[in-house]
C-alpha cells in the first residue's frame, strides 16, 4: 500500500514538537519536489530505478543482487 505524501498542513502542525526550523523544513520540501521531478522525468524517458540502480532504457538488468 502506497503512502500518501505528507501535507503541508501536517508539518506546519508539528513543528512546534520538532527540532527543525520551518526554513529548514521548507528547504527539505522543495528538495523533495526537485527529487520527485527528476525521478518523473527519468520514468517518463524509459529509465528504471532498482535496489537504488539506474537503467538506462532497454538494457538489460544483469545485476540480481550478487556481488
Amino acid at each position: 500500500m502506497k503512502k500518501s505524501p505528507i501535507t503541508n498542513r501536517e508539518i506546519a502542525s508539528e513543528l512546534n514538537n520538532q527540532p527543525l526550523s520551518q526554513e529548514t523544513v521548507q528547504s527539505l520540501q522543495e528538495l523533495g519536489d526537485v527529487f520527485r521531478q527528476i525521478h518523473r522525468r527519468l520514468v517518463s524517458e524509459g529509465y528504471t530505478i532498482r535496489n537504488g540502480k539506474i537503467t538506462k532504457p532497454g538494457s538489460r538488468d544483469t545485476d540480481n543482487g550478487t556481488k
